[in-house]
């Protein structure tokens, strides 16, 4: 039989804060897709070499929450 949301919830509720945590991050993990995670990570790393660089340039709070539209 099949355990329900309602049930694995009040179980994973009682768990310790810590272990709450570490299943909350399995869970999600569990959901990514290799392919993708590897093209964010290779995308992260082409925006950190553009910074460092020289060619792109950081923005501050208010530019980054400018609306340009």
């Amino acid at each position: 039989m099949a355990v329900t949301i309602d049930e694995a919830r009040k179980v994973v509720m009682e768990l310790a804060e810590e272990d709450r945590q570490l299943l909350a991050e399995e869970i999600i993990q569990s959901r990514w897709d290799p392919k993708w995670v590897t093209a964010w990570v290779a995308e992260a790393d082409r925006r950190n070499a553009r910074l460092e660089s020289g060619e792109d340039r950081e923005l501050t709070l208010e530019e980054f929450w400018a609306d340009d539209d």
